[in-house]
């Protein structure tokens, strides 16, 4: 594979049902399998508002079995697993507006 990873379950559970997403109103894309990019440890998969990216952590599988989902530029961590940043985190975005890239005091910072 050419970002010399293993997706955990979640993950490869997510691109085997689609090949990425796009949102325009609130502004959110999640990138396809060929757009993924690794810097590092980091693989970035999505941008919101255009600007704020973000990525799965593969430094190492959190205490929930997968990639902790961060802020690319930071490295907030957004959440722990694919899922709940699917069924909370994204809708979140989608539904209210709400930015998912820092914490509800505005904190960036990295954990």
């Amino acid at each position: 594979m050419r970002l010399d990873v293993g997706f955990p379950e979640q993950v490869h559970w997510f691109y085997g049902t689609c090949d990425g997403i796009e949102v325009s109103e609130p502004a959110l894309r999640l990138y396809s399998l060929a757009e993924l990019n690794r810097d590092g440890k980091l693989v970035e998969f999505c941008v919101c508002d255009f600007i704020h990216r973000l990525a799965f952590d593969t430094g190492q599988v959190n205490e929930a079995g997968q990639w902790s989902i961060v802020n690319a530029e930071t490295g907030y961590r957004i959440t722990y697993t694919m899922a709940s940043f699917w069924t909370i985190h994204l809708w979140a975005w989608i539904e209210k507006g709400r930015p998912i890239w820092y914490d509800f005091h505005g904190n960036e910072a990295a954990e």
